[in-house]
């Protein structure tokens, strides 16, 4: 039987997020799947808690209810980049000073040239 979405509570980094509006939740052959309205960033702590309800709880063939669950951790398999970039060297050609890092970067994140300070022979 395929419980109601109400049995279920996901939170994300401690607070609840919606089902799916349109089958949220699927039974499988070992496996309850809950489909969430919004995805989840990689890396974010997430919480499920499942209320045993009176119609339609998640059972097994021998039709034996399972039992509630609380605040029970969900294995975040969201991919994602979580780690910041780290700086490996600098050069300088003439008026230009290049900062290597150990992955790719976002164009579009430039930062003002007011976080940067250049030092020449221990003068600013």
């Amino acid at each position: 039987s395929v419980p109601a979405a109400g049995a279920f509570t996901v939170k994300v980094d401690g607070s609840a997020v919606a089902l799916a509006s349109s089958n949220p939740v699927s039974v499988g052959e070992t496996a309850v799947t809950l489909k969430l309205a919004q995805a989840v960033a990689a890396g974010a702590r997430v919480t499920v808690d499942y209320t045993v309800p009176t119609v339609n709880p998640i059972r097994d063939l021998a039709d034996n209810a399972a039992a509630a669950l609380s605040g029970r951790l969900v294995g975040n398999a969201t991919s994602g980049d979580t780690r910041a970039p780290e700086f490996l060297s600098a050069t300088v050609s003439g008026t230009t000073v290049v900062l290597t890092y150990d992955e790719a970067l976002d164009p579009a994140s430039t930062p003002p040239t007011a976080s940067y300070q250049n030092t020449y022979d221990d003068v600013n």
